[in-house]
């Protein structure tokens, strides 16, 4: 009996110390880590932010003007010529190219007045978008403990007994577990949400780094513009010789103009080509006349600072000559013949865009 009872202890001291073993385990090995929180980790929002598209201004154009000197219509020439230039102060574009051509008695353009081009600078260099991610679905983490197996085999009073305290002990660490999980994965949400912030943060930071390159290029390309009209257009409003030419060769000039446009054309430089002819739109001396070949295709035309003595000649030239350039391929706009009341620079500025 004796014997019975000091089992009976043995077994209660063994049953303690293990569900003591058990709780330590669980204590030392399962103990939840700290959830993080925004506030908590120092977090600075920005807005979402994308990488912004930057569009390099299309090819330049060709500017093809002819300017009347012959006496017809000298009064009208340093007016026509002042004209012109502010026209194009408010239209030229980097890598244009101006053709400006005396209209008189030369049988060719070789009586040029200006031919250049428009300097050009290349696109500002970029920092490009930083990589970017898509987070997936945010991981839940559920926890099933294992079945424990049922004994079976009968055990004594006392070996059931701690049997169940293991069974409880080992549910309760699946249970710690399974709270462990869920902290695991709620802080990987929130560091996936840090994540995406700092991709929005870096990526504002770039757009306003590049914003400044493309706002300095800009400025640096009007200033260009700026100093070839100094430079190279304002000079010539003076020495202006009025009514220098004896006669007005306006067939034989767009037969050249149209050569030199398709020359032009064949380099596959420009986007658009223009021809703008400033004249009383009256031929004197022209020695081919009609018979000469003149391909204007997909060149835009306006006649302006036309002068008449009155209006029904001016309707004569405007029918006649709106049905010659169309009939070579021109483009005309919607009012084609303006006279010279009508020709400010800002209609001139608007054919030319």
């Amino acid at each position: 009996m004796q014997t019975k009872n000091r089992l009976w202890v043995n077994l209660s001291i063994l049953f303690m110390l293990l569900s003591l073993a058990v709780q330590s385990c669980v204590a030392s090995h399962f103990t939840l880590a700290p959830t993080l929180t925004l506030a908590s980790s120092n977090f600075v929002h920005c807005a979402q932010a994308t990488p912004f598209s930057f569009s390099i201004p299309s090819n330049p154009k060709v500017i093809y003007v002819l300017i009347d000197r012959s006496g017809s219509y000298g009064a009208y020439t340093k007016r026509a010529v002042d004209t012109l230039i502010e026209a194009l102060k408010l239209s030229i574009e980097p890598g244009d190219r101006l053709h400006l051509i005396w209209l008189g008695a030369a049988e060719d353009d070789s009586q040029n007045w200006l031919v250049k081009t428009v300097p050009e600078m290349g696109p500002p260099l970029l920092t490009p978008p930083i990589s970017t991610f898509t987070p997936g679905p945010k991981l839940i983490v559920t926890a099933t403990p294992s079945a424990i197996p049922t004994p079976y085999i009968t055990y004594p009073v006392l070996e059931q007994q701690a049997l169940q305290q293991t069974t409880t002990a080992q549910a309760g660490i699946w249970t710690v577990t399974a709270d462990a999980s869920s902290v695991i994965a709620t802080n990987t949400a929130i560091q996936v949400d840090k994540d995406i912030n700092k991709q929005y943060c870096d990526q504002a930071s770039i757009n306003n780094h590049n914003q400044k390159l493309i706002d300095d290029w800009q400025a640096q390309r009007k200033q260009l513009v700026k100093d070839f009209i100094e430079g190279s257009l304002m000079p010539l409003k003076s020495g202006i010789s009025e009514g220098s030419d004896l006669a007005t060769h306006i067939y034989n000039s767009l037969y050249y103009s149209a050569r030199t446009i398709r020359q032009e054309k064949d380099t596959n430089l420009f986007r658009a080509y223009y021809l703008i002819i400033l004249s009383d739109m009256e031929d004197a001396g022209s020695l081919e006349g009609q018979s000469l070949v003149v391909d204007l295709s997909d060149v835009h035309v306006l006649m302006a600072m036309v002068y008449c003595k009155d209006s029904i000649l001016c309707q004569k030239r405007l029918d006649y000559w709106g049905t010659y350039f169309k009939d070579r391929g021109a483009i005309l706009p919607t009012y084609s013949f303006r006279l010279v009341a009508e020709t400010t620079p800002y209609a001139l500025s608007d054919f030319l865009k």
